[in-house]
């Protein structure tokens, strides 16, 4: 990508309290790692392993908050949140991150990309700038943890969509022309 890193540091966050919460936590999150690659590897595992994908809102179309301070505060919330999160967490540790908002092959869909209302972007991600290039990351789906019926379910994570190749990537998601 030819978008200039540097500008995707700022942590839009205004509340002292909730911005300081924030910091604490990326810091202890990645405290031991020795690259921002693994930074960054660490913060989708802290992200995908402790928040769920809140189906009890989804389903009723109220996704409540989605902010990064809502998402860590209810550990609950639909992809934006997941983005918003893991957005600030790399933000406040010095690497570039932004939302990428598209489609997806997920929720709601058929599973096939002429089934997609592509007048309505239904998925949000992150790029992230590491290593002298944009990498794809997507913690929601990297999360198996759902809440539904006012239950936390944890579930099995993976690491399908940390760093995919933009052609795998490409099979279930693509960026929404603006």
């Amino acid at each position: 990508s030819v978008i200039e890193p540097k500008n995707y540091l700022n942590v839009a966050i205004k509340n002292e309290s909730e911005r300081k919460q924030i910091e604490d936590l990326a810091n202890k999150i990645t405290k031991d790692a020795k690259s921002d690659y693994e930074k960054i590897l660490k913060i989708n595992d802290w992200v995908a392993q402790n928040i769920y994908y809140n189906w009890d809102d989804y389903t009723t179309g109220t996704y409540g908050r989605t902010d990064a301070y809502g998402t860590l505060e209810s550990r609950k919330s639909v992809c934006q949140g997941y983005a918003e999160l893991t957005d600030a967490l790399l933000r406040v540790v010095g690497i570039p991150s932004r939302l990428v908002t598209g489609y997806a092959l997920g929720i709601g869909t058929s599973g096939e990309w002429n089934d997609v209302n592509h007048t309505q972007p239904n998925h949000v991600w992150n790029e992230v700038f590491v290593d002298s290039r944009w990498i794809i990351l997507d913690t929601a789906w990297n999360s198996g943890n759902k809440y539904e019926n006012k239950t936390f379910n944890e579930g099995t994570m993976n690491y399908r969509y940390f760093d995919p190749s933009l052609e795998v990537f490409s099979y279930t998601h693509k960026i929404a022309d603006y």
